[in-house]
C-alpha cells in the first residue's frame, strides 16, 4: 500500500522535449506550499531529457516504446505516492509558483470532485488557429460539468484513490482523458475547469500547426464510442 505522505504526485510525459523541460523541471521546483514528487516518463529521448530529469534529482524515471497515453499514464499512476495525481505535458509551463497549490485547493473547496483541469494560455509564437482553440476553451471563469465533460491532461489534477480504480483507456491512440471524463463522470459537479492553475501551452488542443490528422482521428474515436 503506498502511503499518501505527499500532496500531490506530477506525472510527465516527454520524447525529445528538452528544450521545455529545462524550464519546466526549473519551475516546478520553485512551487510554494505544496510536497510533491515529480514522475518523469520517456518515450526513449536522444537528446538530453534523461539527464535533466536526473540532474534535477527526479528518482522516478521510467521509459516507454509504444505511445498509448492512457497506459502509460496508467502504469505512472501506480508508481504515485500524493493524495493527488497531476498531469502536466512537458511542454506546458506553470504561469506562477502558486499553480500546483491553486490545483489542490481547488480539488480541496469541491469536495465533490473526481478531477479538474486548470487554463492554456497560448504563447506568441503560437499559430493563429491555435490561439482561437485555447482561447474558446480556456476562458477566465470556472465551470463545472454536468452532462458532457471535458478534461485535458496536458493540465489536470485527478485524485489518486479514485483514479487507481477507474484506469485510462488502455487502447486508445489520443483523447484518452475526454473518454474518461465521459465514463466517470456520472453524478453532478464531478468535474470542473479551474481558472486560475494556468499554464503557457505553445499549441492548442488539436496542433493546428502540426499533423492535422489528430482532429480527424480524435473525432472518429469520440464518434464511435460515443
Amino acid at each position: 500500500m503506498v502511503k499518501e505522505n505527499l500532496d500531490a504526485s506530477i506525472i510527465i510525459r516527454g520524447f525529445n522535449e528538452a528544450f521545455w523541460l529545462k524550464i519546466l523541471f526549473k519551475k516546478l521546483k520553485k512551487q510554494k506550499n505544496v510536497k510533491f514528487e515529480i514522475i518523469y516518463c520517456d518515450n526513449y529521448s536522444d537528446d538530453e531529457s534523461i539527464d535533466l530529469a536526473k540532474k534535477y534529482k527526479i528518482k522516478k524515471i521510467f521509459k516507454f516504446k509504444k505511445h498509448i497515453p492512457g497506459k502509460i499514464l496508467n502504469n505512472a499512476v501506480k508508481l504515485a505516492s500524493g493524495k493527488f495525481v497531476v498531469f502536466l505535458s512537458s511542454h506546458c509551463i506553470p504561469v506562477n509558483d502558486n499553480w500546483l497549490s491553486e490545483h489542490i485547493d481547488f480539488m480541496k473547496k469541491n469536495k465533490s470532485l473526481l478531477a479538474s483541469y486548470g487554463r492554456q494560455i497560448p504563447l506568441p509564437g503560437t499559430s493563429t488557429k491555435d490561439k482561437l482553440d485555447l482561447s474558446i476553451i480556456f476562458r477566465d471563469e470556472d465551470i463545472f460539468s454536468i452532462k458532457d465533460p471535458y478534461i485535458s491532461n496536458a493540465n489536470a489534477i485527478y485524485i489518486r484513490s479514485f483514479l487507481l480504480r477507474n484506469n485510462f483507456s488502455n487502447k486508445a491512440s489520443n483523447i484518452e482523458d475526454k473518454i474518461w471524463a465521459l465514463k466517470f463522470a456520472k453524478k453532478k459537479n464531478s468535474i470542473a475547469y479551474n481558472s486560475k492553475s494556468a499554464v503557457f501551452h505553445h499549441h492548442g488542443v488539436h496542433q493546428h500547426n502540426q499533423d492535422s490528422k489528430r482532429s480527424i482521428n480524435s473525432f472518429n474515436l469520440l464518434e464511435r464510442k460515443y
